[in-house]
């Protein structure tokens, strides 16, 4: 009687030495024999006579059927337990799909204390939720599993391992904790992230203490600068023909693709969300664009030094944080001395007084004493400061303002609005592309980028995306090969210097990257990745070709060989040796 009210009370109040039921799951007499919670099993094929005998007068009937139920059996096992796979991974999926898209919501909205004890909240939700099942319900739910079924195959049968209940307990408790793990790898799957790190960038460095997020917020102000059609018609998108729309889709091996119905509006905000621009930001531009529109209807974006624009016309009350305030106020001032004194595109005489001006002014305002209203003392003497600086040009007769046209701080802002035509998560080219370049050609005449130019920094972000993305999407090589074409032709005819070092710049850093692989291309690629090696190859003899037409960026071969020779036929026999050599070398 002790031991039956024993094993009726609740598992946690139970005493830990007692005397447990018998298991109910074992198929062996125990008539005479001692309980005990552990049984053991015999699999054992019973040989003798009887047995023997009786297996003998069986029909075929019988014996037909019998084969046909055992594995009818094992089919409908295997059949269950997939089901219940299917069930375990389609409730993960769907309730960790819910939690990622509410907490990514939440984090593009800056709540980030909202989304982090949102994320935490549902992950204790989770735990708490398998162990206590586990604990209160079903305590032989508690293990892996694979335990119990190899003690199970060798002739132990515990109490419960194999009930309903301790079943139904796995189930819900792997479904929970699968939740906990698959957010994890969610937050570190290689297809969210760059698997490898970028080429060297192409660009000199601007020698002015700008970082990406600053460029990146000023590539976005004049990408939105620039669309705007007059100040009283609204964003308003024209599209070209269908030829002409689908040429970049072709070029790149996209095919067509439904342009966006909203125009120029719906491509902006898919832009914004690609740069990362927050909403706040965004409508803070638009007002503040508004405002300068007031007071210059109709002038041309190219006609206005749009740092000092919006430094005039954006307050402080325009911002949640006075810190971000001065962090976006700094901005604006390190893009005035980028543009106007460290790279001007017309080059500063050392005894220019506007210059001597421009500089202390800037020092005032890094040191905190320049004020900025609309209409104070040191706004009128900035402004007056910048448009002699501006104003100036080349042929005397343009009237548009030169302040972000300067090499390199042109192609720095100008790499910022290129990003934007890649889809990092996909690592591919935008589906929008077409809209997307129709955008960034509306900031040409700001950034003084031609379609040279931007040709030429265009490869090598393709490339650059290739390498960055795992070398996975071979259409980004295609898209880099027939843009080398057209490289090639511009090279022959443009003197510009500029276009000529970062030309020579971009195709070292391609030449580089291929001719690592290609010279141990035994040990570089297989079966995985030998479909890329037809683009390498052409990728890396077209750099050379145009590189040796350009003596004086010629690139130093490993065999020493320069000018004009038979550039494939050497890269290849280069190639060929190299490698073999060095498989020969490690055999």
């Amino acid at each position: 009687m002790e031991e039956e009210a024993e094993e009726q009370r609740p598992p946690l109040t139970r005493a830990l030495l007692h005397r447990s039921a018998t298991t109910n799951t074992s198929q062996v007499a125990m008539v005479g024999s001692n309980q005990c919670p552990i049984e053991s099993l015999d699999y054992e094929i019973i040989e003798n006579d009887l047995f023997d005998q009786n297996w003998r007068t069986r029909s075929k009937v019988d014996k037909v059927r019998y084969v046909v139920l055992k594995w009818t059996f094992c089919f409908a096992i295997g059949i269950l337990t997939g089901i219940v796979g299917f069930v375990i991974n389609l409730a993960v999926e769907n309730v960790s799909g819910f939690k990622h898209d509410a907490v990514s919501a939440l984090m593009e909205s800056a709540s980030y204390w909202t989304a982090f004890w949102l994320f935490a909240g549902c992950n204790m939700v989770f735990l708490l939720f398998a162990s206590s099942i586990t604990a209160f319900v079903s305590p032989a739910a508690g293990g892996s599993g694979i335990p119990e079924v190899k003690a199970y195959l060798n002739g132990v049968d515990a109490p419960n391992i194999f009930s309903m209940r301790t079943l139904a307990v796995k189930r819900k408790k792997a479904a929970a904790m699968a939740r906990l793990y698959r957010d994890s790898s969610r937050s570190s799957d290689p297809a969210a992230a760059t698997t490898a790190p970028p080429l060297p960038s192409p660009l000199p460095d601007l020698g002015v203490a700008l970082s990406d997020a600053d460029l990146r917020a000023t590539a976005y102000e004049l990408l939105v600068a620039a669309s705007r059609v007059t100040a009283a018609k609204p964003l308003t998108y024209i599209p070209q023909s269908a030829a002409a729309a689908t040429k970049t889709k072709g070029a790149f091996g996209l095919g067509s693709s439904p342009s966006s119905s909203g125009g120029t509006a719906a491509v902006l905000e898919l832009v914004r969300a690609r740069m990362g621009v927050t909403e706040q930001a965004d409508a803070r531009i638009r007002r503040a664009l508004l405002r300068v529109a007031a007071g210059q209807l109709g002038r041309p974006a190219e006609s206005m030094v749009w740092p000092l624009e919006f430094l005039q016309k954006c307050k402080a009350s325009d911002f949640l944080d006075p810190l971000e305030y001065e962090a976006w106020q700094t901005r604006n001032f390190k893009l005035l001395e980028a543009g106007l004194l460290v790279h001007p595109l017309v080059p500063l005489k050392k005894s220019s007084i506007s210059a001597k001006r421009m500089r202390q002014i800037i020092h005032e305002a890094y040191d905190g004493k320049l004020e900025t209203g609309r209409n104070s003392e040191s706004m009128i003497r900035l402004r007056s400061a910048v448009m002699s600086l501006a104003c100036r040009s080349l042929d005397e007769t343009s009237d548009e303002c030169h302040w972000a046209d300067g090499f390199p701080l042109n192609l720095h802002i100008y790499k910022m609005l290129v990003e934007a035509c890649f889809d990092v998560e996909e690592g591919s080219i935008v589906q929008e592309i077409d809209e997307t370049m129709e955008l960034l050609k509306k900031t040409w005449p700001i950034f003084g980028v031609n379609q040279m130019l931007h040709n030429l920094y265009f490869t090598w972000a393709l490339f650059n995306h290739f390498v960055m993305l795992g070398q996975a999407n071979n259409d980004l090589l295609c898209a880099t090969e027939n843009l080398l074409v057209e490289i090639a032709k511009d090279a022959k005819i443009t003197k510009d210097p500029d276009y000529s070092d970062v030309l020579g710049s971009t195709l070292n850093s391609i030449m580089g990257w291929t001719e690592k692989r290609l010279l141990v291309y035994h040990e570089t690629f297989n079966t995985g990745n030998i479909y890329s090696l037809q683009y390498i190859v052409s990728i890396g003899i077209s750099s050379a070709k145009i590189l040796v037409e350009n003596q004086d960026m010629s690139y130093e071969y490993h065999s020493g060989v320069k000018g004009d020779i038979d550039v494939m036929r050497s890269r290849i026999e280069t190639y060929i040796h190299s490698s073999l050599r060095s498989a020969f070398a490690q055999c």
